[in-house]
């Protein structure tokens, strides 16, 4: 059975801020072809699932992201244990106008980066968190977070759709870095693809946006949050097997990058579930 769902409508769950933006979980899907008369971004935190919009099949697995149109039909089925966060906005107007003009362009399925992916994650658990403790600000905090991963989809839209022999080269670079994570180094990594280090360095910041160094770290605090979320192993433990041989200093990181303590981390997320 097709329908439309308004933005008021129940299914939504949290409630609705008064910027017209809502936030919330879901771990079924939503089997029956519907539209609604609101913009939608479900990101797929854990496992994956089928995603069919306009007659079009796509296949998603965690990290990947849907943006749905106002209007567009679409069904989802999550696999079993997978998790999904919608981020929902009833009018583009609330945003910067370069926004809004480039909203339509939007792709409907867009794959981010591990980088990309952890960048957009940080975003949306900083606005659940400013939803929670609804301190004041809270939904500005929120539309400017929700404005910027925007603007992030739009930049890995049009750098795929411009993408080069160069970047895929690069991407080349990117996987042998994560293949060897934990013990890859800059110098091993120039000479595998017979660059000078210097340069290698600088070209590496040039388009990865991140140095060497920082990659490595935010790869690694990438895979520590999968591991905090999803298993029951001691902090300690994990950040052990992330690579990670002083357990102080990846607390250190790990709440610069998320702004919780990895203890706290674990705790607010499986509140939220």
């Amino acid at each position: 059975m097709k329908g439309i769902l308004s933005f008021n409508n129940p299914i939504l769950g949290n409630a609705i801020l008064d910027n017209g933006i809502c936030i919330n979980r879901d771990a079924y899907g939503f089997a029956n072809p519907h539209s609604h008369s609101f913009f939608e971004l479900q990101y797929i935190l854990i496992g994956g699932g089928t995603y069919y919009v306009n007659n079009t099949k796509y296949s998603v697995k965690a990290d990947d992201i849907f943006f749905i149109n106002v209007g567009t039909e679409h069904r989802f089925e999550l696999d079993p244990g997978s998790i999904m966060v919608n981020l929902i906005f009833e009018s583009p107007k609330i945003f910067a106008k370069e926004v809004q003009q480039e909203l339509s362009s939007l792709d409907s399925l867009i794959k981010p980066s591990d980088i990309q992916a952890y960048e957009i994650k940080h975003l949306i658990f900083d606005s659940e968190n400013e939803i929670n403790n609804q301190k004041k600000g809270y939904q500005n905090i929120v539309k400017c977070n929700i404005e910027k991963i925007l603007l992030l989809l739009f930049r890995i839209s049009e750098s795929k759709n411009k993408q080069s022999k160069a970047n895929i080269f690069f991407s080349e670079i990117i996987k042998y870095i994560d293949d060897n994570l934990y013990d890859v180094t800059l110098p091993q990594t120039a000479k595998k693809f017979n660059y000078n280090v210097s340069y290698f360095s600088r070209i590496f910041h040039q388009n990865v946006g991140l140095t060497f160094s920082e990659y490595i770290t935010t790869a690694k605090l990438s895979n520590a949050l999968q591991l905090i979320i999803t298993t029951n192993k001691s902090i300690e433990e994990i950040s052990s097997i992330c690579g990670f041989k002083n357990h102080n200093i990846f607390c250190q990181k790990f709440k610069y990058y998320t702004q919780q303590t990895p203890t706290e981390y674990r705790k607010h997320w499986r509140e939220r579930n």
